[in-house]
């Protein structure tokens, strides 16, 4: 288990939260638990770490070389008119 994962929602208000994960879960899972907590869709939200895009959902965020502690930063994608 990671345990705990810090995600800053650097345009979300700049806010950091602190979300609990384990190393299989997926880029997907992380993106549920951000929604589930802001009320935001997941398919709006756009993760990086380590400037890095996260883009395939199904990889795990062990595979992402994502470990306890560690910033994720979380952003709105942006959509056309």
């Amino acid at each position: 288990m990671l345990g705990k994962l810090n995600a800053v929602s650097e345009q979300l208000a700049g806010k950091t939260i602190v979300i609990e994960a384990k190393a299989n879960e997926t880029v997907e899972d992380l993106k549920g638990k951000i929604e589930e907590r802001d009320g935001i869709s997941s398919d709006s939200l756009k993760l990086d770490f380590q400037g890095m895009g996260l883009t395939d959902k199904r990889m795990t965020l062990s595979c992402c070389g994502i470990g306890h502690d560690q910033t994720v930063h979380v952003s709105l994608r942006l959509s056309g008119c």
